[in-house]
C-alpha cells in the first residue's frame, strides 16, 4: 500500500529539515577544526547565520531532491503496474 501524498510530503519535509541540520553541523565541525588549527576567525560566519540559513536549506535540498525523485518514480511504477 502506497502512503498518501500528504504523508509523503510530510516525510520529505522532515528529511529536508534533518538534512539541513546535518549541513549546519558539518559547517560547525569544519569551523572547529579550522579554529583548532589556529584560525581565530573560523566562527565568524555564525554572526551571519540568519542570512546563511537559506543557503544551507538550499544545499540540503540539492542533496535530497534526487532521492525524492527516485522514490516518487518507484512509487508511481508500483502504483501503475499494481
Amino acid at each position: 500500500m502506497i502512503p498518501r501524498h500528504e504523508w509523503r510530503v510530510l516525510a520529505y519535509l522532515l528529511c529536508w529539515a534533518a538534512a539541513t541540520l546535518v549541513v549546519v553541523q558539518r559547517m560547525l565541525i569544519q569551523s572547529q577544526v579550522a579554529y583548532d588549527a589556529g584560525d581565530l576567525s573560523a566562527f565568524a560566519w555564525t554572526g551571519f547565520f540568519p542570512f546563511l540559513l537559506p543557503l544551507f536549506i538550499m544545499e540540503a535540498g540539492f542533496y535530497l531532491f534526487p532521492f525524492v525523485v527516485l522514490v516518487e518514480v518507484v512509487l508511481f511504477c508500483v502504483w501503475y503496474w499494481e
